[in-house]
């Protein structure tokens, strides 16, 4: 009888077990899934925002993508910040299409989980956003359709108006020294595209040669990064760093790489001065190498053939670069490299999407 009830235990236990085994192997935990990620991003937190489908705006962490709009709406997610435990993403939404047809785009930002509408009554959009420490929100987008220029900024949801410089502007990056708000673009004036400086609204600093600039800070230091089209000097083409008011370093490309160089990313962290630009010397815009400069000097690294850079992002000794590649089974296809090494992303069987915006906590 002991032995007949063992053996029927035995069996009891065998089906069980495999049971088990079978919905554990059938079932996945999307939200476990999206905290782990891939096992190359052991160690790091990779967030990188952009779009799956057609425009519809995702998170990816450490490669697993998380849509951030509900229900299916379309929107774009252009930007992303850290600002000590908060991610912010910058970018809009369409969900309000339907209730006013003339409002294609919505400007909205994401803190962490929480939506917070800027404009709903107009058609906007927003490309980037800083945090500053005193808590204000800055952001820079679109009004779409609005003269003498599309570009616009918010603090704190309400529109922020700059110093008119010329007849149309437009926006490179923005950030904040203690109270003070700086905003770096080009201006078109007298029949050149200059660049331009805003400080608290007001004309800070014109560079009065066709050029455009963006900005970057190390306490109280500014950083200028000028792309020159005639290098007032030269005639030619050139890049140069300024640190406050003194040459910092420069960049030169060979005559031939000038004419296909392009779409530089910038980062910048305390001292140290990033910058990739996309360059090719054989005539083929969409057979393009990512090379990556620190404070002047080129780092070992070099992305080939691909089609553009989309963003940039330095943590540590590691350099994480987003590109678009030409693929016959993607609308271009979007991949990230942590130094020259290509990390796996979850596509979810989707041909188009695209990877805007690296932020490593």
């Amino acid at each position: 009888m002991n032995k007949r009830f063992n053996i029927t235990i035995l069996f009891f236990l065998a089906a069980l077990f495999a049971s088990l085994l079978s919905c554990k192997k059938e079932s996945k935990n999307p939200d476990s899934e999206t905290e782990s990620g891939f096992e190359e991003y052991a160690g790091t937190e990779v967030y990188v925002a952009g779009d799956l489908k057609t425009d519809s705006p995702v998170l990816w962490k450490n490669g697993i993508p998380k849509y951030i709009l509900d229900n299916g709406k379309l929107g774009m997610a252009n930007h992303i910040i850290g600002y000590g435990n908060d991610i912010y993403i910058a970018g809009m939404t369409q969900e309000f299409t339907d209730a006013n047809p003339s409002n294609f785009r919505s400007a909205m930002y994401w803190k962490n989980e929480e939506k917070i509408l800027v404009d709903k009554s107009n058609d906007t959009e927003l490309e980037q956003i800083h945090r500053a420490e005193s808590g204000d929100i800055y952001l820079y987008g679109y009004s779409y359709g609005v003269d003498p220029t599309w570009d616009s900024i918010w603090k704190n949801g309400k529109p922020y108006k700059l110093e008119p410089v010329g007849s149309r502007w437009g926006m490179g990056n923005m950030l904040t020294i203690g109270n003070d708000f700086y905003m770096a673009g080009s201006a078109l004036a007298n029949n050149k595209w200059n660049g331009i400086v805003w400080k608290n609204g007001k004309l800070f600093k014109r560079f009065s040669y066709n050029s455009s600039v963006d900005i970057a800070t190390n306490g109280t230091d500014l950083f200028y990064y000028v792309y020159a089209t005639e290098d007032p000097q030269t005639k030619k083409k050139s890049f140069k760093v300024y640190k406050n008011s003194s040459l910092f370093y420069s960049i030169n490309f060979a005559e031939n790489e000038w004419s296909f160089a392009g779409n530089r990313k910038i980062f910048h962290e305390g001292n140290n001065s990033y910058v990739a630009w996309i360059t090719s010397t054989n005539n083929n815009t969409e057979l393009n190498n990512v090379k990556v400069w620190k404070n002047g000097k080129q780092m070992n690294i070099n992305i080939r053939n691909v089609y553009t850079a989309t963003a940039l992002f330095v943590k540590g000794n590691d350099v994480y670069l987003a590109t678009l590649k030409e693929d016959p089974d993607f609308d271009l296809k979007p991949e990230l490299y942590k130094n020259n090494k290509l990390m796996p992303m979850d596509y979810e069987n989707n041909n188009r999407a695209r990877f805007n915006s690296i932020y490593v906590k």
